[in-house]
This record gives structure tokens, C-alpha cells and sequence, in this order.
């Protein structure tokens, strides 16, 4: 899935949600949907801008623990984001936040 991002060097910052992985992405020109989509488990891929949101279902927490470890050490994780009804738990390498 990293790969299809355009590699660790082109994540900004990696969220979850209910039922998405969500990606902040450098270049979004890197980014492979095709191979995205026939990632067993990924349902669904939506591109906005810098962002691009990978629709896992239930099983999101799972996928979240196998990405963020496949990342660098310095994404450090941060405080949940959003209302309380919609809670993320966000992680953002270094000073990309300041």
C-alpha cells in the first residue's frame, strides 16, 4: 500500500476513521489507484487534492497497526482529531503539524 502511495517519502500523515485509511500525500501524481484497488481488503480509493483515502470497512484499525508500522520511527502519533462522533487518531512526522 506504501509503494502505491508513492513510498514512506510521500506521506505527510496518516489518520483512520470508521472504515478509511486517510493520507495526507505530497504528491498526488505518485499515487497508483489501480494498484490501490487490487490490494486484498481495500474496498475503495477517493482522491481530494493532497488527500487520498483508502476504504477499508470494519477491519481499518488492523490495517492502520500494519501501516504505521511499516513507517519511520519519527511519525510521531497525536491527539484524536475531529468531533467526538467522528474520532481519528492521527499521526504526523515531525514538524509537518507546525
Amino acid at each position: 500500500m506504501i509503494a502505491a502511495l508513492g513510498g514512506v517519502d510521500n506521506i505527510s500523515a496518516v489518520t483512520h476513521c470508521m472504515t478509511r485509511l486517510r493520507f495526507v500525500i505530497k504528491d498526488d501524481q505518485l499515487i497508483d489507484s489501480p494498484t490501490l484497488k487490487t490490494i486484498p481488503g481495500v474496498l475503495g480509493v477517493v482522491r481530494s487534492d493532497n488527500q487520498c483515502q483508502v476504504i477499508i470497512g470494519n477491519t481499518v484499525s488492523q490495517a492502520f497497526q500494519e501501516v504505521v508500522s511499516l513507517l519511520p520511527g519519527d511519525m510521531q502519533p497525536v491527539q484524536p482529531v475531529g468531533n467526538p462522533n467522528s474520532r481519528c487518531v492521527a499521526l504526523v512526522r515531525g514538524s509537518s503539524m507546525r
